[in-house]
């Protein structure tokens, strides 16, 4: 989580000092480590340190190293990999930080030295003879890059506050992209743009390259299925993925600080926090782990994951858990701080997100915090579409044999054999059952936005079914696509962990993972009969059994509904803070929803109310588009609405 920034001139005029010193500024929660510039005429680079590998200790960035200069928020996992083709000898491996390894990477392959990286990074290298920047984002988007490019200038940095309150360009709202945020699809309608007119984020495995006043971006890699991996039974399938998770953990646990886990107690965290406390009890350390629970002697009706937790904790027994709880009073505290940080709307759990972060960066030397995100949109998906699949290729015998597993284990007939056919009714008759199940509602989606605005921005339910309804892909296309939706998400993450200076790190973006997933036969994907099948099978004596079999999954936050609902007078307050609310949305109808929540406790033991989740990130876009009209009206900045 270090920061970069850049500034390059485009006519050759000289950086301006100042212009650097407020970026670093703006970004200097992001290195408690240190802190260096690199300004050459018209090109200024910038970096804040914030140490979290054994080898960072000796980072000094930017690093002139020959003809470049580099500056880079990232870490390598195939270091040793690329020992022998870059020449670095074994006594210099124990010492020289990742960036070293880029830059080497560059200097022997160019542009193509993104193929040979496997990590997670964002970074900029100056040719000071080409006279060119490169700069480049890993595979997954983990690390943020955003820029934005003028007549006169080439400007970056690793957060999007910082390039707009450079005030380079007046500040103006991007209200067509709200509007995308407003309808989930803010990573797929013009994924490149961000909520400011002009100002872009590079998308993951792309690079970029700045000559003369011309700025060409390259995609580098694709998750594709090259070659059907073949191996002898389940097992080995299960055997080769334990190992590729064992791995993914591993390279991300190093690091000289202690480290933690957010720990859920489903599959993928309980992965996630298995693995890693084997590893640290071997060196005779402790796994900090925190969780989102009720509070004890708990008298609602919602649950909580504790019971499937505490067979961690039993099970591992040098991890220390915390128990964190999100009380009604704590929720959409300090929204407009965090949307201060992010200039984005945040997720509506971002208050438990927080607490957790907290919990863990308040223990021992803890700076790295290890997740199970992403875990469920590759390595532990449910493969909804396999038994379809199967059967329109007209593969029987795998299509019988998977209907008696699942029958086996207690999934009922009618549920599998919906799944199976339904995805392949033809589109008109689809088409009619989705018209007349819309139909028979009183209440759909759209009725939550103000009508003019879904008119002025084209948004309607075809367009958001173009996007979103994606219920029957491949599974390949539903990884493809599930990371694809995350990208904000990702950002998010790691712009949200600079208070506590943490990092957290996501084994289930691994591309050796994923790289492995894609080129598997599918029918893996549901081994034994299991949905997740996968992944349950290569935990074998890594998971509590208890886990590694069980149906269901709880909320991640138990007491959401009753959350949103015992608040709703301060959620009016957000709805009719003033008049141009409406502009976005229907506050009636928002009100509607809430009263109608709270008179018959929405409040769910199993599961959120979709209802209730759309609320609040509903209310989240209002919050955003309220902070920065009052930003934007203090700073004297222009605020415009296409």
């Amino acid at each position: 989580m270090s920061g970069i920034y850049g500034i390059i001139n485009l006519k050759n005029t000289p950086v301006d000092p100042s212009q650097m010193n407020k970026m670093e500024e703006l970004l200097i929660h992001r290195g408690v480590d240190g802190k260096a510039q690199w300004i050459e005429g018209h090109v200024g680079l910038g970096h804040l340190k914030l140490e979290i590998t054994p080898e960072s200790e000796y980072e000094k960035l930017p690093l002139e190293y020959k003809q470049w200069v580099i500056t880079a928020d990232a870490r390598i996992d195939n270091r040793h990999e690329l020992d022998e083709p870059l020449s670095i000898s074994e006594e210099e491996q124990a010492f020289i930080p990742d960036t070293t390894y880029i830059v080497k990477a560059y200097e022997k392959w160019g542009k193509d030295c993104v193929k040979h990286l496997i990590g997670d990074f964002a970074f900029a290298i100056w040719d000071t003879v080409e006279k060119t920047l490169f700069c480049a984002r890993d595979h997954i988007g983990i690390k943020p890059f955003f820029y934005l490019k003028t007549e006169d200038k080439f400007i970056f940095a690793s957060e999007l506050k910082t390039i707009v309150e450079l005030r380079e360009i007046p500040v103006e709202l991007n209200e067509s992209k709200l509007g995308d945020w407003m309808y989930r699809i803010q990573d797929l309608n013009n994924p490149t743009d961000t909520l400011f007119m002009n100002v872009k984020r590079l998308m993951p495995a792309h690079f970029g390259i700045v000559q003369s006043n011309n700025f060409v971006i390259e995609q580098y890699w694709k998750l594709v299925r090259t070659k059907v991996i073949k191996l002898p039974n389940d097992e080995a399938y299960a055997e080769k993925l334990r190992d590729l998770m064992i791995q993914a953990v591993e390279c991300r646990m190093r690091t000289k600080y202690e480290i933690g886990v957010t720990l859920s107690g489903g599959l993928d965290s309980s992965s996630v926090a298995c693995i890693a406390a084997r590893k640290l009890a071997k060196e005779g350390k402790n796994l900090y782990t925190a969780s989102s629970v009720l509070p004890n002697n708990w008298e609602g009706i919602e649950e909580d994951e504790r019971e499937y937790i505490d067979a961690v904790i039993e099970q591992e027994k040098n991890i220390k858990n915390i128990s964190v709880t999100v009380f009604p009073n704590d929720f959409f505290n300090d929204l407009d701080t965090n949307i201060g940080r992010t200039y984005s709307p945040v997720n509506p759990f971002y208050n438990m997100d927080n607490a957790l972060a907290l919990s863990i960066s308040e223990q021992d030397s803890v700076r790295l915090i290890l997740s199970g995100y992403a875990g469920d949109m590759a390595v532990s998906q449910k493969a909804n579409t396999l038994l379809a699949f199967l059967i329109s290729r007209r593969k029987w015998y795998l299509a019988v044999n998977l209907i008696k597993k699942r029958t086996k284990i207690g999934d009922k007939y009618l549920p599998i054999l919906k799944e199976g056919f339904m995805p392949l009714t033809p589109s008109f008759f689809k088409k009619i059952y989705g018209l007349i199940k819309k139909f028979s509602k009183t209440d759909s989606f759209e009725s939550i936005f103000n009508e003019e605005f879904l008119k002025k921005h084209d948004l309607n339910s075809d367009k958001r079914d173009f996007f979103l309804n994606k219920t029957n892909l491949p599974i390949l296309e539903n990884i493809k696509f599930a990371f694809a939706t995350s990208v904000s998400d990702f950002e998010e993450i790691n712009i949200q962990r600079t208070p506590y200076q943490i990092e957290e790190w996501i084994p289930f973006a691994d591309i050796r993972l994923l790289e492995f997933l894609a080129n598997i036969p599918i029918q893996h994907f549901q081994m034994g009969g299991w949905k997740r099948g996968l992944i349950r099978f290569a935990m074998q004596d890594i998971l509590s059994s208890k886990i590694q079999f069980r149906h269901d999954k709880l909320g991640y936050m138990p007491n959401f509904n009753r959350n949103i609902l015992t608040n709703k007078n301060n959620l009016y307050s957000i709805l009719f803070k003033n008049l141009d609310n409406q502009i976005l949305l229907n506050p009636q109808f928002v009100k509607k929803l809430l009263d109608r929540g709270y008179i018959f406790k929405k409040w769910s033991s199993k599961d959120f109310s979709v209802e209730m989740v759309l609320i609040s990130i509903q209310l989240i876009n209002v919050s955003f588009f309220n902070y920065f009209k009052t930003i934007n009206n203090d700073a004297k900045c222009d605020f415009k609405r296409n």
